[in-house]
């Protein structure tokens, strides 16, 4: 298995379990310092694990979002978004619109 597979397991797992997800955590879960393993990741990975993991919690509020009618707050916290605010600012930032516009946007029909 390699390095890319295992943080795609392991941040898919904290969401699925709504753990708030940190750098230090998936350090630890491979024995490295924190730089080292932010280091290591940037290199096999191709970004930033902040980075990573953030784009993680915007998929996961995308799904959300398009799959249900939770309020935005649940959202936000299933989605280890620290507030509201934070989780709009990141998703607008991320996907170029608000949480509510891409909520509200028409669905493609399904072939």
């Amino acid at each position: 298995m390699s390095f890319g597979d295992l943080a795609d397991g392991y941040l898919a797992d904290c969401l699925e379990r709504e753990d708030v997800t940190h750098v230090n955590e998936l350090a630890a879960l491979v024995r490295m310092t924190a730089g080292d393993f932010s280091n290591l990741f940037l290199e096999v990975v191709g970004e930033r694990p902040s980075e990573y993991l953030k784009r993680g919690r915007v998929e996961r509020a995308k799904y959300l979002l398009a799959t249900t009618d939770l309020p935005m707050n649940t959202i936000a916290y299933k989605c280890g978004f620290g507030t509201r605010r934070t989780f709009f600012r990141t998703f607008k930032r991320v996907v170029g619109i608000t949480p509510r516009s891409y909520r509200l946007r028409p669905r493609k029909a399904k072939s």
